[in-house]
């Protein structure tokens, strides 16, 4: 089995929520059984988790510096390690179900009025 029949092979239909793809949240996904099972699929498969390995294998952690760095240049290097692992463990936590938080509902009554006299 090669990548390129994995993007293209028929799987059973998963219904969306049809809205605009950057509004689908994380906790929204992994809430989902029907999506968490979808990724779960491609996560298992030994193909893709090598293209995730090439992925892990080209993080910016592995680059090398030349020269002296600033303060700056040593931020904007550790946020980019941090949000290149980040952006991984996302991808691979997408076959995670987790079971959706309640809403917290406010329950704030009014303050009683205090008597001035």
């Amino acid at each position: 089995m090669n990548i390129k029949t994995i993007f293209h092979r028929q799987h059973r239909k998963i219904v969306l929520i049809h809205r605009i793809s950057s509004r689908l949240r994380m906790a929204e996904w992994k809430s989902s059984k029907d999506l968490v099972t979808s990724a779960r699929k491609f996560l298992n498969n030994p193909e893709f988790m090598t293209l995730v390995d090439v992925l892990r294998n080209e993080s910016p952690i592995n680059w090398i510096t030349v020269g002296p760095m600033t303060i700056e240049d040593r931020a904007v290097t550790q946020a980019r390690i941090e949000g290149y692992q980040l952006a991984l463990n996302n991808l691979e936590s997408l076959g995670m179900f987790e079971v959706p938080k309640e809403e917290i509902q406010e329950t704030f009554e009014q303050p009683e009025e205090l008597e001035t006299s």
